[in-house]
């Protein structure tokens, strides 16, 4: 019986299977065409300052938050980051989506994130009544302002709230989970 690409940890390459570096992660991580993340063999530092060999293997998706994704935690010098599988494949091996894009699943099936299963289509979004040029995202802390910005605002204590620009709604929505670990605050992140 063949297990789905997401649940096999095997390092052994899959019929097919083509790797590439993950972006800011190209000599600790890759993505394949199979939407597999490989932790590559490498020789990292302990806190003291002695050295210790990590070995390759295929990385654990768990799901993301309350959505309908997949995600893995990639670790760079002590610092976690937590990515969404579909946004690493379509990264890796088309760049960037367009402007007002998003990826969905062919299948509907959000565990299946090989290349052939993923396509970028338009968001579709319905118009509000109290202001036109400001749309919700699907993402928690994040607007989108038709034709300008992406931006994402978190109220962090005390009145103080940080606002920040971004190219994509997935940009802002990691940042926005970034700032709940950064200052622990107490609630539920998109990915976290």
């Amino acid at each position: 019986m063949q297990l789905e690409p997401y649940k096999n940890t095997s390092l052994d390459d899959i019929e097919n299977e083509q790797w590439l570096g993950i972006e800011g992660f190209e000599y600790i991580y890759q993505i394949s065409n199979m939407g597999r993340v490989k932790s590559l063999a490498r020789e990292v530092f302990r806190k003291k300052g002695s050295p210790m060999r990590k070995r390759a293997r295929i990385l654990k998706q768990t799901q993301a938050g309350r959505g309908n994704a997949v995600k893995v935690t990639l670790s760079n010098e002590g610092k976690l980051e937590n990515r969404l599988i579909t946004s690493l494949v379509w990264r890796a091996f088309f760049g960037e989506r367009k402007e007002n894009c998003a990826i969905y699943h062919d299948d509907n099936d959000f565990y299946n994130n090989r290349l052939d299963n993923l396509r970028e289509r338009l968001i579709e979004r319905e118009s509000s009544s109290i202001n036109h040029s400001v749309a919700s995202s699907r993402y928690k802390g994040v607007r989108v302002k038709y034709g300008k910005y992406i931006s994402s605002q978190i109220r962090i204590g005390g009145g103080k709230e940080i606002t920040k620009s971004f190219k994509t709604e997935q940009e802002a929505a990691e940042w926005y989970d970034s700032m709940i670990i950064k200052y622990k605050l107490k609630r539920k992140g998109n990915f976290i």
